[in-house]
């Protein structure tokens, strides 16, 4: 799945690069949509020291030129002058512009400024909190050739289906249990139901796991429920979202859970919890979760992972993916950092979102080092914003290590994929009752 975390630590005298707490004091807070289209000055040249005029003076360099022995001492002299000659061409330099420079024109990210703009209004409560319209926003920014109003009737048109199978099995369409099983079966079985637009009761194959390139690493869309839904294949991050936007429509109960570079349903069943694994439609236990997953107990304790995700912040999830959609077509800058910050700032447990911000600040770190003339490390204190930048990537690397975080080596994940499809842990849903 993406965002996946790309800052590694390294270490210069002593200090680790780089990292970010989501609300450092300081540092940029919540967008102001208006000025995305405004215009926006690019980083200004560095000025380096014009070499002295050789006018009127003989040169230093001679055919055979005499070159000393070095001594110690000479060594010694030479390393001082040039700190002090680095030193002289890097003061001053502190009033530069180290913003990352926008990637694009304003009117270019015209569909992710609109779709950031509406998921933000579901968020503030200004707007219906539909997963559905967050989700299609997200994908239809990058794609921009969707149709929402076919979108929209092809999920209304699954859901009475489902909820009319439901009725004709002699079960409440108020129970919680039975629409789970509905809806799981949906995406597991060979099913005969109704389909309202042509009239006629029509067969419904399973959805099955695209086994090609699974977390979007070539192509993004991959992931995409989109995709899920016109190629009836998808993966941890599809198939998981596409039941919930079915689930929200079914008035369920159920939410979206996480571990490493994965996602999954949770829901309650006569006060138990189950973790349902849409990958192969099979229940999981926890501990199943917990090992497979390689999931570190801070993760558990301070919610990163395994938490129970409700739609709300399953919308600021959306969000997380337009971010990482718009980098996968552009590239990292302030836009891209605002819209992971509302995203945190509604769901600070948003792992794929702490991931984005710390390589969002990787990059802006290189970024600003290359602006300051690529100093050393050790004049990093004359350069207060840059050192400003070094500080809260530290601060954030030291973040996602104190809460757990940990991401799935692509060896582990095909490790994972392969284990997932065996018998030893798994259970079926045939178990619950309605």
């Amino acid at each position: 799945m993406k965002p996946t975390f790309t800052g590694l630590m390294l270490v210069f005298f002593g200090f680790a690069v780089c990292a970010q707490n989501p609300h450092i004091q300081g540092l940029p807070g919540r967008p102001d949509p208006a000025r995305y289209f405004q215009p926006q000055i690019g980083v200004p040249q560095i000025n380096m020291p014009a070499p002295p005029s050789s006018f009127g003076m003989k040169p230093a360099w001679s055919p055979n030129p005499v070159v000393p022995n070095p001594t110690p001492e000479s060594i010694m002299r030479e390393q001082r002058a040039q700190q002090q000659a680095q030193a002289r061409m890097y003061a001053g330099n502190s009033a530069r512009n180290y913003d990352m420079p926008p990637c694009v024109p304003a009117q270019d990210i015209r569909p992710y400024y609109e779709a950031f703009t509406e998921i933000k209004a579901m968020l503030d409560g200004t707007q219906p909190k539909d997963l559905g319209r967050a989700v299609f926003l997200s994908e239809n920014a990058y794609l921009k050739n969707l149709d929402y109003e076919a979108f929209n009737q092809g999920l209304e048109n699954i859901v009475f289906s489902l909820l009319d199978q439901i009725k004709k099995e002699g079960n409440s369409i108020e129970d919680n249990t039975a629409k789970i099983m509905m809806l799981h079966r949906f995406f597991t079985d060979t099913m005969r139901i109704y389909n309202r637009q042509s009239g006629k009761y029509e067969t419904h194959y399973p959805k099955h796991y695209d086994f090609e390139d699974p977390r979007g690493d070539v192509d993004i869309t991959k992931q995409f429920v989109t995709k899920l839904i016109r190629e009836e294949s998808g993966q941890c991050h599809s198939m998981p979202f596409l039941f919930l936007i079915l689930a929200q429509k079914m008035k369920v109960e159920a939410y979206l859970s996480t571990a490493p570079s994965h996602n999954y349903i949770r829901f309650r069943h006569q006060r138990k919890w189950y973790n349902l694994e849409l990958t192969n439609g099979h229940l999981t236990s926890h501990s199943y979760v917990i090992g497979s997953g390689k999931v570190k107990v801070e993760a558990i304790q301070t919610r990163l992972f395994m938490d129970t995700i409700t739609i709300e912040k399953s919308i600021a999830h959306a969000l997380t993916d337009l971010a990482s959609y718009y980098h996968e077509e552009f590239c990292y800058d302030a836009f891209y950092r605002d819209v992971v910050h509302i995203a945190l700032d509604y769901e600070p447990m948003n792992a794929s979102g702490l991931a984005a911000l710390s390589n969002y600040y990787t990059a802006w770190f290189e970024h600003a080092k290359k602006v300051a003339g690529n100093p050393p490390y050790a004049y990093l204190d004359r350069f207060p914003q840059l050192r400003e930048i070094f500080g809260a990537c530290n601060a954030l690397h030291h973040h996602l290590n104190e809460i757990g975080y940990q991401e799935m080596s692509d060896e582990e994940y095909e490790q994972w994929r392969q284990d997932v499809n065996r018998d030893w842990h798994r259970k079926t849903l045939k178990e619950l009752k309605p």
